[in-house]
């Protein structure tokens, strides 16, 4: 038991903060609106509370890694021959984009030899992502402070990326190492990552009763889809209320989440009783904090700072997903009061920040006041980010369905309205099938428009990476997406696109060919690995080269075929067709 929780918290060792620096929200908070009629709304971040305004629970769906661990050991005699694996990717996207980074020194270290088997040990082979490392660019040193260490550090190969973002699925990192060693009962390299995730949180804003402490308006988030560091360039202005005036003084509060020591108690006992039953309550009390203190001494207390800790698909020996959730740790650690009726220099970190706007209930009616603004023009204020329901009971995308809100696109999509079902997992993948812009803004306007992508032959087609969704003002969906096409003018844009299924799709086989038969497409053929990740190629097969399929593997947000020969190839659509093309 105990163990098993540790295993969880090996995750928090290393630190590294990349920033990312500053990009707009391209939304504008500066138009005063109105509340819902009877001035209620319920929001699972809020508390009807004065004195504890914000709920930190579930902030945010964060990104999570997929670490593997795999090795062999064979004894011969008083020595032995091992090799340990490590392999990092991301399996899934969260509401922000997260880094998972390379920590330096890159050092593997290896625990339980005494400093007599330093000339005994031996590294025969150090590879990152299949490319193998030099001896001389391999160095071997024993732990001054700690007898019964030795740390291998090693410098990478050039062209390993060194920060994968979570918006790009495709990447991952693998090393293998391989030594000879004397045989020491319980020795060997020790849980070490070498990796950490920087993960950004979300800033919600709410607006609330100042004797009740209850919202008086849907509170907004932003920073979805960003990454750290990025600045909310746009001011946010308190709304003009029906009934109520933004108070005069301490009219913002601004909140900042860390571990709460007693929640983190609680969190960690709750976690022990939940994977052991009938144990004593003094027992619990004992164990639990044992390891509260255990969590303090590695990762210092803050685990949203430059870990990755609870961002790892953990699983126990029987394969049975198991972790602690960090948020559950979490209460407001610092408050501070201002005047006014704006927030300017918000940007986003991997701490969870909260705007709170206090008003006062008029004794008297009070008109609404003309809404102006410094240094902005006043528009539409930004709504809650939606997401796609999978019951397809989404209603805002549906409220309008031949509302005319985009006049300049092709006219057969010009009153579209996309379903909830419709709409691909974000951090997914999609190319354009038919002609398309890429738009500033979710409502389309010809004026607005970043970018046009004509209609293409199937292997040229524009590819974009899914970041975020929203709706027009009439109610069709859009995708908020980041330009993928890694050889064009327009590679790394951002904005938004139509999600019509008849003009973008996935631009990755979700199923099997109905002759487990794939044709390659690509003009220059495409490339065959060893491994799922797609590391290790075997071989490469020309174009119109037919492959027989065995499976479909799910890799991050994209797919691979597995071929029956044991290899994998990517499911791109792109590079091969289903069935004989």
């Amino acid at each position: 038991m105990m163990s098993k929780f540790r295993q969880v918290l090996g995750v928090c060792i290393g630190a590294l903060l990349i920033g990312m620096g500053a990009i707009s929200t391209n939304h504008d908070l500066t138009k005063p609106d109105i509340a819902f009629a009877d001035n209620t709304t319920t929001d699972p971040h809020s508390n009807d509370s004065i004195t504890n305004p914000v709920n930190w629970n579930d902030w945010q769906k964060n990104p999570q890694v997929r670490y593997a661990l795999d090795g062999s050991l064979k004894q011969n005699g008083t020595t032995y021959e091992a090799s340990r694996g490590m392999s990092y990717s991301w399996d899934s996207a969260g509401d922000t984009i997260a880094s998972l980074n390379l920590k330096e020194p890159y050092q593997i270290t290896f625990n339980r030899f005494p400093t007599t088997d330093f000339n005994d040990f031996k590294i025969w082979d150090l590879s990152v992502n299949g490319v193998s490392i030099p001896d001389n660019q391999i160095s071997i040193t024993a732990d001054q402070n700690n007898a019964s260490t030795i740390r291998s550090t090693f410098s990478l190969p050039s062209g390993i990326p060194q920060t994968m973002s979570s918006d790009s699925p495709d990447q991952s990192l693998r090393v293998v190492l391989k030594y000879k060693a004397p045989y020491r009962n319980g020795a060997g390299p020790s849980r070490e990552f070498l990796a950490v995730a920087t993960v950004p949180q979300v800033i919600r804003i709410f607006y609330k009763d100042a004797k009740t402490g209850k919202d008086l308006k849907q509170p907004i988030t932003l920073g979805t889809g960003m990454k750290i560091d990025a600045a909310i360039k746009d001011p946010i202005v308190a709304p003009h209320i029906n009934g109520y005036t933004l108070k005069t003084q301490d009219s913002i509060q601004h909140l900042t989440a860390e571990v709460d020591p007693q929640l983190k108690l609680k969190t960690i006992r709750d976690y022990i009783e939940s994977v052991q039953s009938g144990l004593p309550d003094a027992q619990y009390e004992e164990i639990a904090k044992s390891e509260a203190q255990f969590f303090q001494d590695v990762v210092g207390g803050i685990p949203l700072r430059d870990s990755i800790f609870g961002y790892v698909n953990n699983r126990d020996n029987e394969g049975n997903p198991f972790n602690v959730d960090i948020y559950k740790m979490l209460a407001t650690k610092t408050s501070q009061f201002k005047n006014g009726n704006s927030v300017t220099g918000l940007s986003l970190s991997t701490v969870p920040q909260a705007i709170v706007f206090w008003y006062d209930q008029n004794t008297t009616p009070q008109p609404a006041p003309n809404p102006t603004t410094p240094n902005s023009s006043p528009q539409a204020q930004l709504a809650p980010t939606p997401t796609p329901k999978s019951n397809g009971d989404d209603k805002a995308a549906n409220d309008n369905p031949t509302t005319n809100d985009n006049p300049v696109t092709d006219a057969k999509n010009a009153n579209e309205t996309v379903l909830a079902t419709d709409a691909v997992e974000k951090g997914s993948v999609v190319y354009a099938t038919k002609k398309i812009y890429l738009y500033q803004q979710r409502t389309f306007k010809k004026s607005q428009r970043i970018a046009t992508y004509p209609k293409q032959k199937r292997v040229s087609r524009p590819m974009f990476v899914v970041t975020g969704y929203a709706h027009s003002k009439g109610g069709a969906l859009r995708y908020k997406v980041r330009d993928v096409n890694h050889h064009s003018k327009t590679a790394g844009k951002k904005g938004y696109i139509t999600a019509n299924h008849k003009y973008v799709v996935n631009a990755y086989y979700k199923t099997m060919p109905k002759n487990k038969r794939i044709t390659v497409i690509n003009p220059k053929g495409v490339h065959v690995y060893k491994n799922q990740n797609l590391t290790k190629q075997a071989k490469t097969y020309k174009k119109g080269s037919h492959l027989r399929v065995k499976k479909l593997v799910k890799h991050n947000l994209t797919t691979r075929y597995q071929l029956t020969n044991g290899y994998y190839v990517t499911a791109n659509k792109k590079l091969v067709s289903q069935g004989d093309y």
